[in-house]
């Protein structure tokens, strides 16, 4: 074997070797204000790509201008626990237990915008594809808006309970709902009428949905794992047993699906969510409450210790081995 051959031979092995262990781990980004308590209840990133969390202290909502890697306190006013953020364009909404704080210039500067809601804690906040704007509610029910948050009514027409847990727009008319106690509802015609879909009862307590970019629509309960519907919401399969917490929230990132959990941290799928796997590498703690996707396309969570975690890949490789298997230190 001549020098240049052994050489190719070499670069191989240890191309292939970094490749080998190239591995997907949770980086903490900055701490808020140096602060380590608390839980991150909400990820939100606003049209412009700025990012903004709430912890569950009382603490202020901070925000990102460098996709998670830095974070100082925003201008949404102090002591507001943010269940939601919605966006669309440069409007950014949160959902708050005082009503709705509406931002018209990416989280710059927030006002109150809750003319027409007759309960102000919202605990869920969503757009259609459409524009049209949904706020599910603690004890008011489904609200909607058509002029991007400013105003509000209710549209209740066929919910036997007026407690939203979460809900999730499909396309631009049909809305799926969750409700405390009374399973799921959905509505093909934005609102207007609302029908129940299930008497599963493992799913009177959802607490979050995501929709994946194949159209298959997740929903996470408080004990029994997740939940996949492959028919827009009016069917509903029970996906597996591996989790067995709360889970807090879902997000599909392409065809990847995460779940944040209240126990067991964060678990993830790559198979439209037949089977999960825990996945916790640099994750403090066994609780998660949040997710977000940045504008690098890198997954957000929302975690305990005040901490907000990037889904990065690193390479772990120390050593590797020539085509004669010598060692050879790196």
């Amino acid at each position: 074997m001549n020098i240049r051959t052994s050489l190719i031979v070499f670069l191989v092995a240890v191309c292939s070797r970094v490749g080998m262990d190239a591995a997907e781990i949770w980086e903490r980004t900055g701490t808020f204000d140096g602060e380590k308590i608390g839980a991150v209840i909400s990820l939100g990133q606003a049209g412009n790509g700025n990012l903004f969390a709430c912890v569950n202290t009382g603490a202020p909502t901070y925000t990102s201008t460098d996709h998670g890697a830095t974070w100082k306190k925003s201008t949404l006013p102090s002591n507001n626990y943010v269940n939601a953020f919605a966006t669309r364009d440069s409007i950014i909404l949160a959902a708050t237990i005082k009503g709705i704080y509406l931002s018209t210039n990416h989280g710059t500067t927030w006002k109150l915008s809750n003319t027409g809601l007759t309960s102000l804690i919202v605990k869920s906040l969503q757009f259609s594809s459409n524009g049209t704007l949904y706020a599910g509610t603690h004890d008011g029910g489904i609200f909607r808006s058509a002029d991007l948050g400013r105003t509000w009514a209710p549209v209740n027409t066929g919910l036997s309970t007026l407690r939203i847990t979460a809900l999730m727009p499909i396309d631009s008319t049909t809305v799926i709902t969750a409700t405390d106690g009374e399973g799921l509802f959905i509505s093909t015609n934005s609102g207007d009428i609302w029908k129940p879909i299930t008497a599963d009862v493992r799913l009177n307590s959802v607490r979050s949905f995501a929709v994946n970019s194949a159209g298959a629509v997740f929903a996470g309960t408080d004990q029994y794992g997740v939940f996949r519907s492959s028919t827009r919401g009016d069917t509903w399969d029970y996906t597996t047993s591996d989790i067995t917490s709360a889970v807090n929230a879902l997000v599909c990132n392409d065809q990847d699906i995460y779940a944040a959990t209240g126990f067991n941290g964060v678990y993830h799928s790559t198979d439209n969510g037949t089977t999960w796997v825990s996945e916790n590498t640099g994750i403090e703690g066994n609780a998660s409450y949040s997710f977000g996707i940045n504008a690098l396309g890198q997954v957000l969570v929302g975690a305990n210790g005040g901490a907000v975690y990037r889904r990065v890949t690193v390479n772990g490789v120390s050593e590797s081995t020539d085509a004669a298997g010598q060692s050879i230190d790196r």
